[in-house]
């Protein structure tokens, strides 16, 4: 990473922990920190496995929360979606301020369909779904980005840096798969990431 990106990214990250502790109250928020150090320490991993892929840390945190922490799944969709409202947007940040290429058209759409998508998520599906239920609904999930990252692994390495084509079957592939992303984002607090990701790179031939 060149210095000039560490001037972008350093000053985002001091504004992040400086609201978290003129939020908390620093001894409070230390306290917080010292009392539940499993959570930080999951949440540790989940920033470098979001740093690295296209998963936001909320895929980390969901199944060690559900699966080690005994925490209810609803509980734990939560606190995903909490914690990459914050990760995600000082990532999303850093992107535009360090002028990396995005597929700007892919994004408007797709959040226009995860918007609704996690709305339907959140009030209709989540309520009436068991936490069983949830928990395999996210299984399932990862399975398929597990999937996913094979498939790109043994396909050719020619990858498109923008969609090859851009009409209106094209908008509207993009933003079912928004409703679908935030479908599962409103049932485990991640989704629309790997949703997203599977059909750029997968579909469109995206550039990873």
């Amino acid at each position: 990473m060149s210095f000039s990106k560490h001037r972008i990214i350093i000053p985002i990250t001091l504004t992040v922990w400086t609201a978290w502790l003129i939020f908390l109250g620093f001894q409070p928020a230390f306290e917080h920190l010292i009392n539940h150090w499993e959570i930080a320490l999951t949440m540790a991993f989940g920033s470098v496995i979001a740093g690295g892929t296209s998963v936001g840390g909320g895929a980390v945190a969901f199944p060690v929360f559900t699966k080690l922490l005994q925490i209810p799944p609803y509980d734990a969709k939560v606190f995903s979606l909490a914690i990459q409202a914050v990760g995600m947007s000082a990532a999303a940040i850093a992107i535009w301020l360090t002028g990396i290429r995005v597929e700007t058209r892919v994004i408007g759409w797709g959040s226009l369909g995860g918007c609704l998508g996690i709305f339907l998520g959140l009030k209709w599906v989540a309520p009436w779904l068991p936490p069983d239920a949830t928990k395999m609904a996210f299984t399932t999930l990862l399975s398929s980005f597990a999937m996913t990252l094979l498939a790109l692994n043994r396909a050719s390495p020619l990858r498109h840096l923008a969609m090859p084509r851009w009409g209106l079957p094209q908008k509207g592939l993009i933003f079912l798969t928004g409703i679908v992303g935030g479908l599962m984002s409103g049932l485990v607090g991640n989704g629309i990431d790997i949703v997203m990701f599977s059909v750029m790179v997968l579909l469109y031939r995206g550039c990873e």
